[in-house]
């Protein structure tokens, strides 16, 4: 056995090699530091995009919600002017219907009765039963400030002035325990003398009024305008339209639509387009001639020291 060769060892140079080469070339697949380099600059740029594109964004939202909240606050404004607005306009009215408190609307008079006023003398004299009243006591008489209509459109309203308030209120007093009277063939009616304002608020509150007549619901009328009613102590009023629903669901009745009388108003005149109109100018005056004023000579006209003397 001497004579035997040993086996040959195995080829660690040669599989150390070929580790050696895998790892070479799996070395030379990963990034270099100038790649990595690259690679952050990369992402460092999509994210800078990215951030300003949501700046953008926000700024935008923030510009948005800016122009909101100026809007919000302008609609507070213009809320806030609106009722100031409605309580002003009472006001107004309050001071007109102040003007009218000594008149008297007398509708049913025919057209074909010129003399308004004696007829009205006689009238509320029947009224109060004995002659308290005489052509001093009426101020004035007129009828509507109006064309008038042909039969069968009903004649216009005879407005009266009565100076003395206590008697235009006993006159009302009288009146007011019928709807009409009968005189001279002649159906009257006699009304306060309310503001167009104060008529047309009264006509779009009808709807709550006829609710108020079926639940058996005392109500009256207040200046400046307002419908008050008193329920358990408390009083409800309607000021302006914006304080029905309150007041319906205060008295437990069902939401009920009522229009806006303070909207569109039929009695208040539309803003002029070209503001106020001018009035026409005046032709101009020729010059008058200085030698019409001097008397012709030799006709005897003596100065104005002659005429002294």
């Amino acid at each position: 056995m001497a004579g035997a060769t040993a086996p040959d060892p195995p080829l660690l140079e040669d599989s150390e090699g070929g580790t050696l080469r895998h790892l070479e070339a799996f070395m030379h697949t990963l990034p270099t530091r100038e790649d990595l380099s690259r690679l952050i600059d990369s992402v460092q740029a999509t994210f800078r995009t990215e951030i300003a594109e949501v700046r953008g964004e926000i700024s935008g939202i923030e510009s948005r919600l800016t122009v909101m909240e100026t809007r919000a606050g302008a609609c507070t404004h213009a809320e806030r002017h609106e009722s100031s607005f409605s309580t002003m306009r009472r006001r107004l009215d309050d001071l007109e219907n102040r003007s009218r408190r000594q008149n008297i609307r007398i509708r049913g008079i025919r057209e074909t009765v010129h003399n308004v006023k004696a007829r009205l003398i006689s009238f509320f004299n029947m009224l109060l039963g004995e002659d308290a009243i005489t052509a001093a006591d009426i101020d004035r008489a007129h009828r509507a400030l109006r064309a008038p209509q042909h039969p069968p459109a009903p004649p216009r309203d005879i407005i009266c002035h009565l100076p003395n308030y206590q008697l235009k209120a006993a006159i009302m007093d009288k009146a007011r325990t019928r709807r009409s009277w009968r005189y001279k063939d002649d159906n009257i009616e006699l009304y306060h003398d309310l503001s167009p304002y104060t008529l047309l608020a009264r006509r779009s509150l009808r709807p709550v009024t006829n609710l108020l007549r079926e639940a058996n619901i005392p109500y009256r009328w207040g200046h400046p305008f307002s419908l008050q009613v008193r329920t358990d102590n408390r009083l409800h009023s309607i000021l302006s339209p914006r304080d029905v629903p309150q007041f319906l669901e205060a008295l437990g009745f069902p939401p009920t639509e009522v229009p806006n009388w303070e909207v569109n108003h039929p009695f208040m005149p539309p803003p002029l387009e070209h503001g106020r109109p001018q009035r026409p100018m005046r032709p101009a005056r020729r010059p008058r001639d200085a030698s019409m004023d001097r008397p012709p000579p030799g006709n005897g006209s003596t100065s104005g020291a002659e005429a002294a003397d």
